[in-house]
């Protein structure tokens, strides 16, 4: 049996196969998607739903202890799934998912080494009463920016790192047991 390299095996083509297949799995069968991080270590790819983010402190310490994992686990890539709300921009300041135009969206971020990247957004189609469903996507060959991106540590991580990451981990008790996830 041939051993499975994921270094030679994990393109970004493998990586939106596989994102797709979550979606198809996930909001395709429930019309909703919960925030979803997929780090793609050296040994495995490990997928981590956020717990509910209320705010902007919680947020920044689930991201930070997102990349702590990445860094524990030498990621070779990150992905992040997530319904969004955008909004024509119109002088008015609200917020997007108070606008009355706003637009729903799937956003899919793939972030690679050395600040490489993609993001697809897929439309959110609600009709009617039916599950809504996800129309095709519009994919930018950029990276993510903003607080939920860049995961990847600048450079691969040392052997210390890597430990003391994980060590940081456990003891600040955040991190929930992550899935490892099945890569066919």
């Amino acid at each position: 049996m041939k051993k499975f390299d994921i270094e030679k095996e994990l393109t970004i083509e493998s990586i939106r196969t596989y994102l797709r297949f979550i979606l198809d799995g996930t909001f395709g069968k429930d019309g909703r998607l919960p925030a979803t991080f997929i780090c793609f270590g050296r040994e495995k790819p490990t997928i981590v739903h956020a717990p509910h983010l209320p705010d902007e402190a919680t947020k920044d310490k689930f991201v930070g202890d997102f990349r702590l994992f990445c860094t524990a686990e030498d990621a070779l890539a990150a992905a992040s799934l997530m319904e969004v709300w955008m909004s024509p921009p119109d002088g008015q300041d609200l917020r997007p998912s108070e606008h009355p135009d706003r637009r729903e969206f799937v956003i899919v971020s793939i972030e690679l080494p050395g600040n490489r990247g993609e993001i697809s957004l897929y439309p959110i189609i609600r009709e009617g009463k039916a599950k809504p469903r996800l129309g095709p996507p519009q994919t930018f060959s950029e990276p993510n920016q903003g607080r939920l991106s860049q995961f990847l540590p600048a450079k691969p991580p040392t052997e210390g790192e890597r430990i003391i990451a994980d060590a940081l981990l456990k003891r600040n008790g955040r991190m929930f047991y992550p899935n490892p996830a099945q890569w066919n």
